[in-house]
């Protein structure tokens, strides 16, 4: 019997490729890329009448899909016997540059490629003048040398072009019509292109940069700041050209130099002026230091004790001709401020009395002086980081504030007095050579003191200190610190009584110490830290008992009060 024949594919004829008969039965098979179902094989044999399952077509995809190399891969499509893989754009399946690849039944798939563009695409035949092409997914970046662009339109060193797009090639730069003046054509001559660069060439009168150049030449798209008036040829020396030596120009303005032995500005006195806009030049001038004068202050006004013909005026004191007078000190008053100076010591001329500083005086260089010193109500006595000795006696009154500012370096001496200032002049008693009275002040103020610390002021005999010493806006830098205030010798004074030093204990902290009614106020920021003022004598009468007052004071909070201790003037 034919079995084949009789019952065939049993209507399921797709995918089959044959028939094949037996003694009991027929074999069918299916083409590639179809199964039977459930076994997964090609062929089955069924005896007599069995009936034929049919032939599955096979989903490559699922089946074999991307042989493990999924990388921009964009799709799978399944067809019989084979799979059809595309790659994203900018990558191959098949070198150069095809995208996808079908693969019969189980083939490997080899992966993705990323295509070269530059490699494949390149320049297109047009490579003049490019600098470089760099490869990018799906895109190649070319570049030009400096100088040339690859737009007309947008004049761009560089562009990018997606895939297999044609490039256009480099094209020079006409920096002239491209970048121009940058805005400023005002007084320009010309302007000359060149490769990645363009020369602008200022007009009559005018420079392209400062100091004297009228042309200059900018690479690339440079911008040109404009063409700078010439103040020097504009306005040069106002018609005043003696004994001038240069004139440069700046940026709305000149700078006048003279020569040697001229003044260009005497406020300040110096041998150049810078001039602005078109004002006049007042034309160099003579000044004193030829050698033939008796004094040269610098400059010609009579009244600062240097005339304007460089002689000493009367009650003035000059150094040698040949060199500028120093001016004396102007913040000192006094009833007579009639001082000399001998071998670098200062004194009151005969007849004048000793200095009263009742508004301030500032000193900021050593200064050395015989006689008397009073700082009166109201006055200041600053000592920035100068050593100031006094060959007599320095008395501060009440209201008055002997003040040490800025540097730790500053030093107050007082030494035995000049013989003639003593025979002048009588001095206040030698136990007394150094006395603060009540509400009088000695201040430290805002500066580090080192470790060791120094000794601010140093006497040579006694002193007395009965009002207030504070201390604003000090570091101290060893801890605990001492500060010694005071070094002195008095043979009416015991140890314990007399003045010696500030001390206190608080690590690595600036202290603002101000002052309160008559007592010190130590404030260390928010910090529970104990800061101990020590050696102060502060005379004050509480009840009609007299009391030295505060010697040491510990306040951080108002809780903690006070700790005073008691010292009568008397019992010396």
């Amino acid at each position: 019997m034919n079995y084949c024949t009789m019952y065939g594919f049993s209507g399921k004829t797709e995918g089959t490729s044959s028939c094949e008969l037996s003694e009991k039965g027929r074999k069918i098979t299916c083409r590639p890329g179809y199964v039977i179902l459930p076994s997964n094989t090609t062929s089955i044999f069924l005896a007599g009448d069995a009936v034929f399952p049919g032939c599955v077509d096979l989903n490559e995809c699922d089946l074999y899909g991307y042989s493990g190399k999924t990388e921009n891969v964009l799709s799978c499509e399944n067809s019989e016997n084979s799979r059809t893989i595309t790659c994203k754009p900018g990558y191959y399946a098949e070198a150069p540059t095809t995208r996808s690849v079908t693969l019969t039944g189980n083939a490997v798939f080899k992966g993705c490629v990323d295509i070269d563009e530059c490699a494949v695409y390149g320049y297109s035949g047009k490579p003049e003048f490019t600098e470089s092409c760099i490869n990018g997914n799906d895109q190649r970046k070319i570049t030009c040398f400096p100088g040339y662009q690859t737009s007309v339109l947008t004049h761009e060193s560089s562009i990018t072009l997606n895939g297999s797009y044609s490039f256009g090639g480099c094209v020079e730069i006409n920096e002239c019509e491209v970048y121009e003046y940058s805005g400023h054509p005002e007084n320009v001559e010309s302007c000359v292109d060149g490769v990645n660069n363009r020369t602008i060439t200022c007009g009559n009168g005018y420079l392209a940069t400062l100091p004297d150049k009228v042309t200059v030449t900018f690479l690339g798209n440079a911008s040109f700041p404009g063409c700078y008036l010439d103040y020097c040829k504009q306005y040069g020396f106002s018609g005043k050209f003696e004994n001038t030596l240069s004139c440069v120009t700046g940026d709305k303005f000149r700078n006048i130099t003279c020569m040697s032995g001229y003044w260009a500005s005497t406020a300040p006195l110096q041998p150049w002026i810078v001039i602005h806009g078109s004002d006049p030049f007042l034309g160099c001038a003579d000044y004193c230091g030829d050698g033939l004068r008796t004094c040269d202050d610098g400059n010609r006004e009579d009244g600062d004790g240097c005339s304007k013909t460089c002689t000493t005026e009367s009650g003035w004191v000059c150094p040698p001709s040949g060199a500028c007078c120093r001016e004396l000190e102007p913040t000192i008053k006094t009833k007579f401020p009639l001082l000399t100076c001998t071998n670098s010591w200062w004194s009151s001329l005969p007849g004048s009395p000793a200095i009263t500083v009742e508004d301030e005086f500032a000193v900021s260089d050593d200064f050395r002086y015989c006689g008397a010193v009073t700082v009166s109500k109201e006055g200041r006595f600053i000592i920035n980081g100068a050593t100031v000795t006094i060959a007599g006696n320095l008395h501060v009154e009440s209201n008055g504030t002997l003040m040490f500012q800025n540097s730790a370096s500053g030093r107050l001496n007082i030494i035995p007095p000049c013989p003639e200032v003593v025979a002048r002049e009588p001095l206040i008693a030698e136990v007394e050579q150094f006395r603060v009275a009540r509400d009088g002040v000695v201040t430290l103020s805002e500066m580090e003191i080192p470790s060791p610390p120094p000794s601010f002021i140093n006497c040579t005999s006694c002193a007395y200190l009965e009002g207030t010493v504070q201390m604003v806006e000090i570091y101290m830098q060893n801890n605990p610190f001492i500060v010694p205030l005071l070094s002195s010798t008095c043979p009416k004074l015991d140890a314990e009584s007399r003045v010696d030093y500030l001390s206190g204990s608080c690590p690595d902290t600036s202290l603002e110490i101000n002052e309160e009614g008559t007592f010190i106020t130590v404030l260390v920021e928010d910090k529970l830290c104990p800061a101990v003022v020590a050696g102060i004598a502060i005379g004050v009468t509480v009840g009609g008992t007299a009391l030295l007052g505060l010697i040491a004071l510990i306040a951080l909070r108002p809780a903690f009060g006070t700790a005073s201790y008691c010292w009568n003037r008397d019992e010396r």
